[in-house]
């Protein structure tokens, strides 16, 4: 076992010191091109950010807040600029 685990050692060792080519270099072999990243989506969405629900919020705000006041945690406020 004890032999298994030295050739296992030395097999990984033997790996890590192996010379390995700079990633500049691994265009080389497809014609030098270079790998480029898309976007996902060319146009961006339109998603209406003035309809939100401000009864909503404030009832989220006041049931967290009894939550917090019950753990003796202090209140959050509403901020609108969020």
């Amino acid at each position: 076992m004890r032999r298994a685990s030295n050739i296992s050692l030395m097999l990984l060792l033997g790996w890590a010191l192996l010379p390995r080519q700079p990633a500049s270099a691994l265009g080389s072999e497809n014609g030098g091109q270079k790998a480029t990243l898309k976007t996902a989506s060319a146009t961006t969405a339109d998603i209406p950010f003035d309809t939100a629900d401000h009864s909503a919020e404030q009832k989220l705000l006041e049931l967290v807040n009894q939550s917090r006041q019950k753990s003796g945690a202090p209140a959050l406020t509403f901020d609108s600029g969020l």
